[in-house]
This record gives C-alpha cells, structure tokens and sequence, in this order.
C-alpha cells in the first residue's frame, strides 16, 4: 500500500443483534459469561415460579374447602345433637327439672311469645298501610273525577254560549247537570 490511499470512515453504526437484545449477550439470549442470568434462563425461572404459585393456590383452595367441609359437618352434628338434647329436655316433667333448667325453659318461651307478638304487629301495620294505600287510591280516583266532570261541564256550556248563543248554563259543572 501506497501513503497516499485513504481511508473512508462511515459513520453508521451496525447493530448485529435482535430487537430487545440486551448489552453483553449473544444473539441467542446468552451472556457471554455463562448461561445463568441469561433471558432465555430468566423466563424459564419465572415460567416455573408461576407454576409453583399456581400449585400453591391450589394446594390452599383445596385446604379452605376442606376446612369449610369439616365446619359444616360440625355444625350439621351440633344442630344433631342439639335437636336431640331438646327432645330428651322436653321429655322430663317440671318436678325433674332443675331450677336452671326451668328459667332456661321460661326464657325461652317469653322469647318465643315476643317473636310472636312482633311478627303479629308488623302483620298488623302491614294490613294498615294496605287499608290506607286502599283509601287515598280510591279517594284519588274519585276526586279526579269530580275534576274531570267540572271541565267537561264547563267546556259544555263554553261551546253551547259560543256557537248556540245560550243564555244560561246548560250544565252545572259542580253537579253534572242542571237541575231544571
């Protein structure tokens, strides 16, 4: 080579790569350090964590379903056992009782009477506010037409002052008719 040949820098910068490639990897998603914190290694990581959370949540899904299983069976041998208690209770005379046992007794029927009582008073304010809704729709009802009939009247003896030249009303707005 001569001293006189010169060189034709460019200055465009090649990229031998893949878009989202990072810095210091090869275009297979290695470092060029070894294949640990590669992307390729990272996804898979995550993948399997994912995985991993996935098997968990089941495991707990079926644990808490388990759970709820066992509190119902519980409750359906409460209710069991409660129902047969009370029917051995019920069974034994006042003179078997305990004083105890007869104030439980006497408490629950003063509660049983109250319960009664308030399902009878709100039966009974029911039926009252049906009576009223009853009265003010029929009284609507009628004072609307009273209204109605006023202005039909009214109109009548417009029109027959208008076109027939009628001295007086022909009807009584306030009665439906004049009374003649």
């Amino acid at each position: 080579m001569d001293k006189t040949t010169h060189y034709v820098y460019s200055d465009e910068l090649y990229h031998y790569g893949r878009k989202g490639m990072k810095w210091g990897q090869n275009i297979f998603g290695k470092k060029r350090s070894g294949a640990k914190g590669t992307v390729v290694a990272k996804k898979k990581k995550s993948i399997l964590d994912k995985a991993k959370e996935a098997k968990e949540a089941k495991k707990k899904a079926k644990a808490a379903a388990a759970e709820a299983e066992r509190v119902e069976k519980e409750k359906a041998a409460e209710t069991k056992a409660a129902v047969k208690a009370r029917k051995e209770y019920s069974k034994k005379s006042s003179a078997h009782l305990t004083d105890d046992e007869i104030k439980k007794r006497i408490e629950r029927l003063e509660l049983e009477s109250t319960y009664n009582k308030v399902l009878k008073d709100n039966d009974r304010i029911a039926k009252g506010k049906a009576l009223v809704m009853d009265v003010l729709s029929k009284s609507s009802e009628n004072i609307l037409g009273q209204t109605i009939t006023y202005i039909e009247g009214a109109l009548v003896n417009a029109v027959a002052k208008k076109a027939f030249g009628a001295k007086d009303d022909i009807v009584n707005p306030k009665k439906g008719q004049k009374d003649k």
